[in-house]
């Protein structure tokens, strides 16, 4: 198989043309008026370094080479070239994450029943939900006329995201589980968690490169700096508790508590950036030029 493979590939590439990862300086780089789409390139290096075996998963990532900031792999990146060596740039990235859990154990109640020799099982069910919208705008200057050509610039970045997480419990906070000792005056758990929502504006200059592995085709990894201004709103959390008043009588309440809002100024390199000020950066991406 191996040999084939590697029969067909050397094949390809005599036949020039029909060879995709032919390169023509003159046709192959950016010019004036072309547009670049660029994502997370990763997911294309693991296949490729798992592809001498392609009927398992042999375990090699190309991950650790530089990894996106936490929620952010899906950013995508626009450019549009006003010269073949300056292009103006958008960054927009979508997040969304809404996850459910649940874990099977016995029901507590039953299982302090004395009467009870077959309790039955039950699960709590935890939902997390996580939202960030990124988006950056700015502009890049390009230096190079082969394979590799080094860039820099600067560009605003705009960041805004929340998170929450809840609990339905397999069980109810009520007499019977007090009567059997399973919670008692003053016992709580926690409902549900909100954080409040996060804004993030700042600015960023940037350095990287990108090499042609194609015409039209490349990869490519910057790094850069920021200054921003984050806020997070006042978030809040919902508890249930079991409160005995003075004749011995208990009730399931709810309380819900506000948390303090808060603010901070940073200066920080990509590595330092979390979900809201983070962009498709410090990460290797491909991108198609058109």
């Amino acid at each position: 198989m191996y040999t084939l493979l590697t029969t067909i590939m050397l094949s390809t590439a005599n036949a020039g043309e029909l060879n995709i990862f032919a390169f023509d300086s003159n046709s192959g780089l950016p010019e004036t008026g072309d547009i670049a789409l660029g994502f997370n390139a990763v997911p294309v290096l693991d296949f490729g370094l798992n592809a001498i075996n392609i009927m398992n998963d042999t375990g090699q990532t190309a991950g650790g080479l530089a990894d996106f900031p936490a929620g952010t792999s899906g950013t995508t990146s626009l450019k549009y070239f006003l010269s073949e060596s300056e292009a103006v740039r958008i960054r927009v990235g979508l997040n969304y994450d809404s996850s459910t859990s649940s874990n099977l154990y016995d029901n507590p109640v039953e299982v302090a029943d004395p009467d009870n020799d077959d309790p039955s099982e039950i699960s709590d069910v935890v939902t997390t939900n996580l939202s960030a919208f990124l988006l950056s705008g700015g502009y890049e200057w390009r230096r190079g006329n082969g394979r590799i050509q080094g860039l820099a610039g600067v560009e605003g970045l705009l960041g805004v995201g929340t998170s929450s997480e809840s609990t339905n419990y397999g069980w109810d906070y009520d007499d019977e589980a007090a009567d059997f000792g399973v919670i008692s005056d003053g016992s709580s758990r926690t409902v549900s968690e909100r954080t409040g929502l996060g804004v993030s504006i700042g600015a960023r200059g940037f350095v990287g490169m990108e090499y042609f592995i194609a015409d039209k085709i490349s990869l490519g990894t910057e790094y850069g700096w920021s200054v921003m201004r984050s806020s997070l709103g006042a978030g809040s959390v919902r508890t249930e508790s079991w409160v005995v008043d003075g004749d011995g009588n208990g009730d399931n309440e709810t309380e819900t508590e506000e948390s303090g809002d808060s603010s901070s100024f940073s200066a920080l390199h990509d590595n330092g950036m979390d979900i809201f000020t983070g962009d498709s950066t410090g990460a290797i991406t491909i991108n198609f030029h058109f």
